[in-house]
C-alpha cells in the first residue's frame, strides 16, 4: 500500500498556490466588471463595442504579424472575387 500523506512544508504551499490563484480570479471578475461597465459607457456615447474590441484585440498583436495576416487576408478575398481592404 502506498503513502498518501504529504509532509507539512508541502500543504502549506499547496493551501498558499491555491489562496493566491483564488484571488487572482476574484481580481479578473473585478477587471471584466470595469470592462462591460466600461463598454456600457462607450455603447451609451453612441460607439459601437464591437468595433472597439476589435481595436483593443489589434492593438495587443505584433504589428509584423498583424500585418502579414492583413495580406494573407487580402490575397484570399481577391481569390474570391472580393475588393482588398486597404491596410
Amino acid at each position: 500500500m502506498t503513502d498518501n500523506s504529504i509532509g507539512p512544508g508541502a500543504a502549506d504551499r499547496i493551501k498558499s498556490i491555491v489562496e493566491r490563484v483564488e484571488r487572482i480570479e476574484v481580481e479578473m471578475d473585478e477587471r471584466k466588471q470595469d470592462r462591460k461597465e466600461i463598454y456600457a459607457e462607450a455603447k451609451s456615447a453612441g460607439l459601437d463595442a464591437k468595433v472597439l474590441r476589435a481595436l483593443v484585440a489589434e492593438r495587443r498583436k505584433d504589428q509584423e504579424d498583424w500585418a502579414a495576416f492583413l495580406e494573407e487576408k487580402n490575397l484570399y478575398r481577391r481569390a474570391m472575387g472580393m475588393p482588398d481592404l486597404d491596410l
